[in-house]
């Protein structure tokens, strides 16, 4: 998404860090896991901050710019307010079921949204194959 670069950076350095420690710890039997969740109070922050900062004087800016602010604000603010938060009950539940699971997967995702995002990008949801084929390989 677009003005979240340090946001995006730092959730792939912790889903790189994640994946790099999960084969390594599987090897002890020790089983790593990622909670993928939708928006939630710290998104609507950070969403906020955003169009605060480009409610500012743009004054000094071309209107190509001005113009590509107030189009990603608008369909920000369209986004954000379609977008349906995480339930608290299934978040706990689900975390639940991962501390109880005797061996539980490497990806978990909390909602449909998360689900279709995954399904996008990985053609193993769980990301278990990946996982056990990089501890089957390298370890």
């Amino acid at each position: 998404m677009p003005f979240h670069s340090a946001y995006s950076a730092t959730k792939f350095a912790v889903n790189g860090l994640l994946e790099s420690l999960a084969p390594e710890c599987l090897r002890f039997n020790i089983y790593v896991s990622i909670l993928e969740t939708s928006l939630s109070n710290e998104s609507d922050k950070n969403a906020k901050a955003i169009r605060l900062a480009m409610e500012n004087d743009t004054s000094a800016l071309d209107g190509d710019t001005v113009d590509y602010y107030e189009n990603f604000n608008n369909r920000l603010k369209k986004n954000r307010s379609s977008v349906k938060k995480p339930n608290p009950m299934k978040l706990g539940d689900t975390v639940k079921d991962i501390l109880l699971t005797s061996k539980p997967h490497f990806r978990y995702q909390i909602n449909r949204v998360c689900k279709e995002a995954a399904r996008q990008k990985l053609t193993d949801e769980s990301g278990d194959s990946f996982i056990e084929e990089a501890a089957e390989k390298y370890l």
